[in-house]
């Protein structure tokens, strides 16, 4: 915490500094970034905040039912099949986490005690033909601490995905991680050609050396 508190001290010296030498709409940049930073500061604790994102499909609810043991999010071949973000959390939530999803707006939460300092968040899918869900992910992702990008052997080059999404948040992509779901449908050769794919378009993106995890949440 201290080491945030020391940052944001720093950032507003810059902000202060930089009037009248950069132009206003960098300076109202930054404004923005300390202040999302200042709220968020609020809500820090010992949990880490992690969402899943991807399209319809991807099967990203899937890997949190897995990574849960249990039947949490509804998957299913309809779209969109995650209508709403919802949260597995420690059963003994911080105050911290529960202000976040109350702020956040995530009412569905289901608690867990295997892993008592990860809350994960299933998003809406990114693709859903739903404008609200699009407006959704959109509104949660500069508020979690790492986000997880779960893509499937179809559409793992979903232009919607890499120029909506990716390209555009790119100031997070220290937070993110990349997750080839489904592998046990490909053979190996066909693993590593997409893999290599995969990897190519995120970089296209401007993802700096980007982790891609292979995952059969099956």
């Amino acid at each position: 915490m201290s080491d945030v508190v020391s940052a944001l001290d720093l950032l507003d010296l810059a902000i202060g500094r930089a009037e009248g030498v950069v132009t206003d709409e960098d300076v109202k940049a930054a404004r923005d970034v300390a202040e999302r930073v200042r709220e968020r500061r609020g809500f820090l604790g010992d949990t880490l905040v992690v969402a899943l994102a991807g399209g319809t499909g991807s099967g990203k609810s899937s890997l949190l039912n897995a990574i849960a043991g249990r039947q949490i999010a509804e998957t299913g071949v309809l779209r969109p099949t995650t209508e709403e973000a919802l949260a597995w959390v420690p059963t003994d939530p911080e105050p911290g986490l529960v202000e976040l999803l109350e702020r956040l707006g995530i009412d569905a939460r289901y608690e867990q005690d295997a892993l008592p300092k990860l809350a994960i968040i299933d998003l809406p899918d990114h693709d859903s033909i739903v404008l609200q869900h699009h407006q959704i992910v959109e509104r949660l992702l500069p508020e979690v601490d790492a986000v997880v990008w779960v893509f499937d052997p179809q559409k793992y080059r979903d232009p919607l995905i890499h120029e909506q999404y990716i390209s555009q948040l790119l100031e997070y992509q220290d937070q993110f991680l990349f997750v080839l779901n489904q592998i046990d449908l490909l053979g190996q050769h066909d693993l590593s050609q997409l893999r290599s794919d995969l990897i190519r378009s995120l970089e296209e993106d401007g993802v700096s050396a980007p982790r891609v995890f292979d995952l059969a949440a099956a």
